[in-house]
């Protein structure tokens, strides 16, 4: 990568972070990137379980309403304007479909996870983008390591864009750099094959001049609960261009109950003009996420294959 390290805001540079992350000697991720891989494409035999295809008289399905609220059971009949609904242990209830945001249908065969709700930060991994992007008016704050601060809002159903500041560069007396990153989505009929283009720059007003970041596009292959996304990215700073090669995220989510999520991502890049002497370096993060409706917590670690320092974040759901 050609002058990539130039970006910089007053005496802070990526080479100091990276340089850190890698000799700090805490524990070793290299087994864990594996383990977290093979626990992601486990998850994925639940997210083809799981489905929003058009729902039917015995059908088993979550019905997520407008106002917040949810209803699981079987469908006792079905038409244009409302559902009749056999809910365990409370009876049949009638449901006006005008006042439904999503009917969810679980393939009993396949012993889906039947969940209260979906993972609430579908949309993001610790650090990286899935492709499944937010629905219109949804948004989310989310706060990494207390000095990273994320906004996300859904503009559409395909558009959502995000931004944010980081706050270490006050202690030093500096101007924040700030993030923003519009990305656009689309997915496949069955909504299990979504795609995302995106671009995450990150600039200081201290010299509105400097720049950088990468353009991105990324496929991912599953639902908000158990997904494996795979991306490619060209960084770009302002005074070096593009890099001369891409970086490369593998990803994913799998949903080990209602309350908790294992969630891993891990980055190739051709770093070493900014952190590593070698041509190329491997990076990325691995997390438990703690979940509620509106709420994300990650507690984890992120590193290289030579080290690691722990992470944790939270994120408060809008919607």
């Amino acid at each position: 990568m050609k002058n990539i390290n130039q970006f910089r805001d007053g005496n802070f540079t990526y080479n100091s972070f990276f340089k850190q992350i890698k000799t700090n000697k805490m524990y070793q991720l290299k087994k864990s990137f594996f383990i977290v891989s093979i626990c992601m494409l486990l998850g994925l035999s639940n997210a083809f379980a799981q489905t929003q295809k058009n729902p039917k008289a015995g059908d088993f399905v979550r019905i997520e309403m407008q106002d917040g609220t949810s209803y699981k059971g079987t469908i006792n009949s079905i038409n244009n304007s409302e559902i009749s609904l056999d809910v365990q242990g409370t009876g049949v209830i009638t449901i006006d479909r005008s006042l439904t945001e999503e009917v969810i249908t679980y393939d009993l065969t396949n012993s889906a996870r039947i969940f209260d709700f979906d993972n609430p930060l579908y949309s993001k991994y610790y650090l990286g983008e899935s492709a499944i992007g937010l629905k219109k008016g949804e948004a989310y704050y989310q706060n990494i390591m207390i000095v990273g601060n994320f906004f996300a809002y859904g503009v559409s159903d395909n558009f959502s864009i995000s931004g944010g500041f980081e706050t270490v560069s006050l202690f030093n007396g500096r101007v924040p750099v700030f993030f923003v990153n519009p990305k656009l989505t689309f997915h496949s009929s069955n909504e299990l094959i979504h795609f995302g283009v995106g671009t995450f720059a990150g600039f200081s007003l201290q010299d509105p001049t400097g720049f950088g970041g990468a353009a991105y596009t990324n496929v991912t292959f599953g639902n908000k609960n158990n997904n494996l996304t795979a991306g490619v990215g060209i960084p770009y700073a302002s005074e070096g261009g593009f890099a001369d090669l891409p970086v490369f995220q593998i990803a994913g989510m799998g949903r080990l109950s209602n309350k908790i999520s294992l969630v891993g991502e891990v980055f190739i890049a051709d770093i070493s003009d900014i952190a590593f002497n070698d041509n190329t370096a491997t990076f990325g993060t691995l997390n438990i996420r703690i979940m509620t409706k509106n709420a994300v917590f990650d507690v984890g670690a992120i590193g290289t294959t030579d080290g690691a320092i722990p992470v944790f974040s939270a994120a408060f759901i809008f919607d």
